[in-house]
Formats: structure tokens, C-alpha cells, sequence
């Protein structure tokens, strides 16, 4: 019952922060009226929470690449969502004691932050002269696209950049990040981000020649491994 309620707890809330976020946005920026930039401010929520990546413009979210005041709620939401609800809960309840979270949560969380900082930074790397995306934009655009696109790139699909014209290395990138996708039980898909990193500190486990995997001082369990 508590974890049924934190769902529709977060799941309304955010929905209805970012909602309101990007209605107002939409309105105040763009002259939108209000009926339209509400219904597409939920349309947009709803749809970055899920992971859906569903937008109402053809172009997706391309026309708001240097609109952080646009970009950046819908990137909370897909974070948040895709994090995962057990994640959230062992927040929830122990969010001053980091030493008392759970394995799973350690995980995941260190596990998300390497892949959003090592997409972002190579994406920035292989796009930064690209005529076809990142090269014609201003510094502070380029920081914000790569962001957003290493963001979505874990299972969301929307782009604020022209995926079709990416090199073939961030084309990888993206195969990578999609793959692995998000946090057990959230909203996001992929193999999850603990599968991942397990697998990774079984390999370093072998190479090291220990008997035993462990990740934060805490051994990893046989059944958590198979």
C-alpha cells in the first residue's frame, strides 16, 4: 500500500509540475493560448514521465533546442520516471542516510549518473563540429542539446537535435544507452541499469581473481548475480 501510494503520489504531482511548468512556458513565450499550451504542456508531461517520447509537433521537441525552460522539465520527468519506484521509495524513506540506502538504490543511482554524464560528454565530443547538429549552435545550446539527447536517449525518444544526422559514433552512443535503458521498475525500458552494472562488477570480480562481488562494501548475493 505505501508503494501503490508513492506511485500515484509522484505520478500526479510531477505530471502536474511539469504540466504547469510548460503550459506557462508555452504561453508566455510562444503566445500560445492557454487552452493549447495546457493541453500540450500534459500531452508533453504525461509523455516524458512514461518514457513515451510522443510529441505533438512533427519535429519533436527540435524547435525548443536552446529552450533550457523547455527542455529541462521534460528532462527531470524522464529521469525521475525512468529512475525507478523502488528508488524513489528507499529516498523517500532514508533520503538523510545515504549510508543506509539499499544496494539497489546505490546502483542505480551511480549507475544513471555515469551513463547520463558519459553520454552527454561524448555526444558533446562527436556532434561539437557537426554542421548537421551541435556545430551551428551557441556554446551554452550545445551544452543543453547534448544534455537533453543523452537524457532521452535512455529509452524516452524525443530529440531536440536531427537524429538522422548524427556521426555513426553517437549513432553508438545511442545504441548503448538505449540498451541499458533505465531502473528496475520505473518507467523507462531497456535491460535496467542494475542488470548492467552487476554484470559490470562480476567481469571486474574476475580480472581481479576475487571469489566474492562487491559494489559500495557490500557483498553482491548469489541470486542478485544469477
Amino acid at each position: 500500500a505505501s508503494v501503490a501510494k508513492l506511485v500515484l503520489v509522484v505520478t500526479f504531482a510531477l505530471e502536474l509540475i511539469t504540466t504547469l511548468w510548460l503550459a506557462s512556458r508555452l504561453h508566455w513565450a510562444y503566445d500560445l493560448q492557454w487552452s493549447d499550451a495546457a493541453w500540450s504542456g500534459l500531452f508533453h508531461a504525461v509523455s516524458a514521465f512514461n518514457n513515451a517520447g510522443f510529441s505533438l509537433y512533427p519535429d519533436s521537441l527540435m524547435r525548443f533546442s536552446s529552450d533550457a525552460w523547455i527542455l529541462s522539465p521534460i528532462m527531470a520527468a524522464i529521469i525521475i520516471g525512468g529512475i525507478g519506484f523502488p528508488v524513489l521509495h528507499d529516498l523517500r524513506n532514508r533520503f538523510n542516510h545515504p549510508q543506509r540506502w539499499s544496494l539497489h538504490t546505490k546502483l542505480t543511482l551511480s549507475g544513471t549518473a555515469i551513463l547520463l554524464l558519459g553520454g552527454w560528454a561524448t555526444l558533446l565530443l562527436f556532434e561539437w563540429s557537426n554542421p548537421g547538429t551541435l556545430g551551428p549552435m551557441a556554446v551554452t545550446d550545445k551544452i543543453l542539446s547534448a544534455s537533453f539527447a543523452s537524457v532521452s536517449a535512455r529509452t524516452a525518444g524525443f530529440n531536440a537535435i536531427d537524429i538522422g544526422a548524427l556521426t555513426r559514433e553517437s549513432w553508438a552512443v545511442h545504441y548503448f544507452l538505449m540498451f541499458v535503458g533505465g531502473g528496475s521498475a520505473g518507467t523507462a525500458g531497456g535491460v535496467k541499469v542494475g542488470t548492467v552494472a552487476i554484470l559490470a562488477l562480476l567481469v571486474i570480480a574476475e580480472i581481479r581473481g576475487h571469489t566474492d562481488t562487491e559494489a559500495f562494501g557490500r557483498r553482491v548475493g548469489a541470486q542478485a548475480q544469477r
